[in-house]
């Protein structure tokens, strides 16, 4: 593991690195921005000495051109100009130093370089970037600052160079007046002068780089040596803390002091603490002695408390086993009492239903017996008409045998009689038949009522009988009245003593639950209790071994 002053060591070269780092940073970003705007500005007066060099040159072939512009006309201007542009040159011997005119139409008028291209429109004239070369000059010419900058094909290369013209307006003929020559020249000198710069640079870097590295070095050294002093008593307080982790620190050592700095002010702070700590420890050490035996009496108190509650708890279970049981027969009795309280509900209703059906019989056999005694009535007055019948038959039965005596006797006289009785006769004989079966339906008749009366005669005595057991049924109809009566009251009564049992049973089953109740709480306490007594045994047990493991601790100490 790295050490404080190693650290301290890294840190600080580290830091110096970031600083040299940070500083060639700053330093290349400020070369980089120098040599942008060297390069910009050289290429600006390289430019504006081109365009002052072109403009002169115009100058100068306008005022070459100016007479024969002022005192021709016409064709003959055109081939004036064209004959006299052939013959212009700005640089002697150079063939690309030419001059060229065009109309506002980009028609050729002069061309110094190529006369054959005089009369034709280059309007369209195009280059490899698809620049409208003509009309860009034209339009500089007319109403721009007559420069004109696009790639030009250069016969002597067989390539395209960025080429600058410049033109010149000429208002009375509607020309322009343009020459212009290749500028890569420019952007060689300044590739040539970056290259001269890049040289100075890295050079610059490299000298910086390595002065920093020297300084740092150098710096790096004497912090070395700087931090091995500082970082020395420290480590004395180091290792004295080391001793005092590892147990076997000896708390009457004090470190030496040898100087005011932060240093000895450290030194002083540990031997005050060291002071502090030895007295603390001391007064720690005897506290611990005494906590040691205060905690192994409770140890064995909660032991005792533990075997008391566990006694306790053992017999509230039974108790509680006791009022659950007793609480369930007082449900079981209160359901036992309302189901009979239902069933002698029950049997109070068909007691009730049978008072009634019993006094409908009553009545019923009553209204029997009525009318048993009225048809006896009816029997015997039925007996008593067909008696009369009966004579009245006899009687019938008398004449008919008169008649048929009267009815013989004048058949018999008929036939005295003769011819002349002979209508009689017949007469008689029709009486004597009707008489002869009025006899007979007169003893049929006879022994019809006598039937009818033997059979009126048993209806009599049976109706006697049934009148005689109406009235006896209506004797035992009220003993059965009486009877359910007493059954009734009887009812009302095991009704009454049902629901006070019923009631017993429900405040004995209420009483009970709360008894089950309390005993469950009571329960509930003693298991808290238990578990409470348990855990303080268990952390008695606990505070005891980290008593013992404390006084083990501070016995590493030397106080």
């Amino acid at each position: 593991m790295m050490g404080l002053k190693n650290k301290i060591f890294v840190v600080s070269l580290v830091s110096i690195f970031l600083l040299g780092v940070v500083l060639l940073l700053v330093l290349t970003n400020r070369m980089n921005v120098y040599q942008n705007k060297l390069i910009e500005d050289l290429r600006t007066t390289m430019m504006s000495e081109k365009q002052e060099k072109l403009k002169a040159v115009i100058d100068t072939a306008y005022s070459t051109l100016k007479p024969t512009l002022s005192n021709t006309k016409g064709e003959e201007l055109k081939q004036e100009l064209a004959a006299r542009v052939q013959e212009l040159r700005f640089v002697d011997g150079d063939p690309n130093s030419y001059f060229y005119i065009h109309d506002m139409q980009g028609v050729v008028i002069a061309h110094g370089s190529n006369p054959k291209n005089v009369g034709k429109s280059q309007w369209d004239l195009k280059n490899s970037k698809n620049q409208y070369i003509v009309r860009e000059i034209v339009k500089s010419a007319k109403s721009g600052d007559g420069f004109t900058i696009f790639d030009g094909y250069k016969p002597t290369e067989d390539k395209y160079f960025p080429k600058m013209t410049f033109s010149r307006y000429i208002p009375e003929q509607g020309y322009a007046l343009t020459t212009g020559f290749y500028i890569d020249d420019i952007e060689e000198i300044v590739e040539e002068k970056k290259a001269i710069l890049d040289d100075k640079y890295f050079s610059l870097i490299f000298t910086t780089s390595l002065v920093t590295a020297i300084a740092a070095l150098l710096v790096s050294s004497i912090g070395y040596v700087v931090i091995s002093r500082t970082m020395k008593p420290l480590e004395e307080i180091g290792a004295q803390l080391e001793e005092l982790s590892i147990g076997n620190g000896d708390l009457t050592a004090r470190l030496n002091i040898s100087s005011n700095d932060e240093i000895g002010k450290v030194a002083s702070s540990f031997n005050s603490f060291v002071d502090k700590l030895q007295d603390m420890l001391h007064k720690l050490s005897e506290v611990s002695h005494h906590l040691s035996l205060s905690t192994s009496k409770v140890e064995s108190s909660n032991h005792q408390t533990q075997s008391q509650i566990d006694k306790q708890l053992d017999q509230v279970n039974m108790v509680a086993i006791a009022i659950e049981e007793m609480s369930s027969a007082s449900v079981e009795i209160a359901g036992d009492s309302e189901a009979s309280a239902g069933e002698v509900e029950s049997c109070f209703t068909n007691t009730r239903q049978g008072q009634e059906l019993t006094s409908k019989t009553k009545k019923a056999v009553e209204q029997l017996n009525h009318e048993i005694r009225s048809t006896a009535k009816y029997i015997e007055k039925l007996n008593t008409n067909t008696g009369d019948i009966s004579q009245i038959i006899e009687t019938i039965q008398g004449i008919a045998e008169q008649t048929n005596l009267l009815a013989l006797n004048a058949a018999i006289e008929a036939a005295r009689a003769g011819e002349f009785g002979r209508g009689f006769a017949v007469v008689a004989d029709e009486v004597r038949s009707l008489s002869q079966k009025t006899t007979e339906s007169a003893s049929e008749i006879r022994d019809m009522i006598l039937e009818l009366q033997s059979i009126t005669e048993s209806t009599t005595e049976s109706i006697k009988t049934t009148g005689t057991t109406a009235i006896t049924s209506v004797q035992y109809i009220n003993e059965v009245e009486l009877q359910f009566d007493s059954i009734t009251n009887s009812m009302k009564r095991v009704q009454q003593m049902s629901a006070q049992i019923a009631t017993a049973s429900e405040e004995q089953s209420t009483v009970s639950r709360e008894i089950a109740q309390n005993t469950t709480e009571v329960k509930d306490i003693a298991q808290t209790l238990s578990k409470q007594s348990q855990e303080s045994v268990e952390e008695a047990s606990i505070v005891n071994e980290k008593v013992r493991l404390m006084n083990s601790q501070l016995d590493q100490f030397k106080i």
